[in-house]
């Protein structure tokens, strides 16, 4: 398959756009044999990190092989297992949950979420306290809008 490649700096503007055409501005050179219309590989020239087309190619192999994609695993787990994806959304919430637990909190994180909660139940009280409505009348209201929601004017 033919490479084009593409001037530095114009990768930003040809794969962000959401056509599959690329414009002559922004081609560097051809390599290889392709007419208009053609399909060819793109490629930027000033990508020096190789780690760039080594995640291409893994995401290509997930195309020639969906197996490798994670919805296919995550269903291989739940076959294997022979669980629900409830089950396994549990069981990996709690193994997450214990790895965050352990790697802990960094001093300036732990002061940060002080700063957040003291706020936020400061944020809580303003609001109680302005609240003019007892609780039944706002449970009472709550179910009447649940019973005839407003119709929309558009």
């Amino acid at each position: 398959m033919a490479q084009l490649i593409l001037l530095p700096g114009k990768e930003r503007s040809a794969f962000k756009q959401n056509h599959p055409w690329i414009f002559a501005g922004s081609v560097g050179r051809l390599e290889g044999r392709a007419r208009p219309g053609d399909t060819v590989e793109v490629l930027a020239d000033n990508l020096q990190d190789p780690s760039y087309l080594e995640a291409l190619q893994v995401q290509h192999a997930k195309i020639s092989d969906p197996a490798l994609t994670p919805s296919a695993r995550v269903l291989q787990t739940l076959i294997t297992q022979k669980i629900s994806f409830q089950d396994y959304a549990l069981q990996l919430s709690a193994k997450h949950a214990t790895q965050l637990r352990q790697a802990g909190l960094s001093p300036e994180q732990t002061q940060q979420a002080a700063a957040q909660a003291k706020a936020s139940l400061e944020e809580q009280k303003r609001l109680e306290d302005g609240d003019t409505e007892s609780f039944d009348a706002y449970v009472k209201r709550f179910h009447e809008a649940l019973k005839a929601p407003a119709m929309s004017k558009n």
